[in-house]
């Protein structure tokens, strides 16, 4: 009998290791909105948030507490359009910086 349970990675996990993807899941977020879908568009950007930015580091940036953000991130969260918009607008750049970063990196230590 296994001691260890195999689980799949999260969405978090998946961003994390993928900053790119965070791209993907922000763009589909977005379309998700503008076809009146906030609800799925709410989980994409928790994932961005939970494997790259973390809710804390939003918090900063918003202004909105931590726990309101997890909460409005929620599967049943409530969050106004300009709420969700001033959340997507941090997490897209901070998204934006971080793919930048990497590709900065990879380039520097491809140079050595």
């Amino acid at each position: 009998m296994a001691l260890v349970k195999e689980t799949e990675p999260t969405g978090g996990q998946l961003v994390a290791a993928d900053p790119e993807l965070a791209t993907t899941l922000l763009n589909e977020a977005l379309e998700l909105i503008a076809s009146g879908e906030p609800d799925p568009a709410r989980l994409l950007i928790r994932d961005v948030v939970n494997g790259l930015v973390g809710f804390e580091m939003l918090a900063a940036k918003t202004e909105i507490s931590g726990d309101r953000l997890r909460e409005m991130l929620s599967p049943e969260g409530k969050a106004t359009f300009q709420e969700l918009s001033r959340i997507f607008v941090e997490v897209r750049t901070y998204v934006d910086r971080a793919i930048l970063n990497e590709a900065i990196r990879q380039f520097e230590t491809s140079s050595v």
